[in-house]
């Protein structure tokens, strides 16, 4: 989830959620062990059996909150549909209908287009 949150090429865990992860480690004098490769539905299932303690980039849900103590969001993103540039018809959900959606699987917009849409 390039810049936010990923593993470059080397394997090396990268990004603005790591740059804050760094500023905690200093402040807080403690060292934060990585895990990444497992995908993101994995790591929100880690998450929920407490086999790992932080997911630094994670959108906040109702179903969530649950298993997550949410910290003030530290960024605020929207959500796009992208497309084929021929195609000039989408103007809202409701455009489409009857139509193939593509998510990450886990991510919250695939909840959120299930129970709404």
């Amino acid at each position: 989830w390039a810049p936010f949150d990923f593993v470059d090429q080397t394997g090396k865990y990268v990004g603005i959620a790591n740059d804050y992860l760094k500023i905690i480690e200093e402040k807080l004098g403690i060292e934060v062990e990585m895990v990444t490769g497992p995908s993101w539905d994995e790591l929100l299932t880690m998450l929920r059996r407490k086999e790992i303690d932080v997911l630094p980039a994670i959108y906040h849900s109702k179903e969530r909150e649950a298993y997550v103590h949410f910290t003030t969001p530290y960024l605020k993103l929207n959500e796009f549909i992208f497309t084929s540039s021929d195609n000039q018809t989408i103007s809202s959900f409701e455009d489409l209908k009857d139509q193939t959606i593509v998510v990450v699987k886990g991510y919250t917009i695939e909840g959120y287009l299930r129970s709404n849409y």
